[in-house]
């Protein structure tokens, strides 16, 4: 690894601890040093990697959303701009990639920044497939809570009834 991309993944780090900081402070988190008991770095991967629970946040939040914009129609147009621009860049860059990688020519690209771009990707592609795969009918939504032995049922009108749209003020905001 080069010195300017030890830099930036420094960078980057530090901006990450910043945020934490700010987003633990005042908390009971924010006071507390959590230092792992054993080494870390032999699996920085599987340490990272998101419990059961957690993966509900990344499932459920993007079908909710979904749906719960479909009554306003300036929003529900452009969330679904924003879905298929990102459906059709996302899979671009991963093509491009692919193929990049796949040539064997890694000369000159920067090795972490393409690993970060790649877990980005992959997290779009996750959120693709949770928008394409919702377990629901035309009146329900239902997931399963992963980590629990429970389900979430939710009235897709209800839901619906339940969001009032507002203009923010903001010249982005008036259309």
């Amino acid at each position: 690894m080069s010195s300017d991309q030890l830099d930036a993944l420094k960078a980057r780090v530090a901006d990450q601890c910043k945020r934490m900081e700010s987003l633990t402070a005042g908390t009971p988190y924010g006071s507390i040093e959590a230092v792992p008991d054993h080494d870390i770095f032999a699996d920085i991967l599987g340490e990272c990697k998101d419990s059961d629970f957690w993966a509900n946040f990344k499932e459920i939040s993007p079908v909710l959303l979904c749906f719960a914009t479909e009554s306003e129609p300036a929003v529900s147009r452009e969330r679904d701009l924003c879905v298929t621009g990102e459906i059709l860049k996302t899979k671009s860059l991963l093509d491009s990639i692919k193929k990049k990688l796949e040539e064997g020519k890694t000369e000159g690209l920067n090795i972490p920044d393409l690993s970060v771009a790649v877990k980005s990707l992959t997290d779009k592609v996750d959120i693709i497939t949770y928008l394409k795969e919702p377990d629901s009918d035309p009146n329900e939504l239902r997931f399963t809570l992963k980590g629990t032995n429970k389900k979430v049922k939710v009235d897709i009108r209800k839901l619906q009834e339940a969001i009032r749209f507002v203009d923010d003020g903001t010249e982005e905001g008036k259309e």
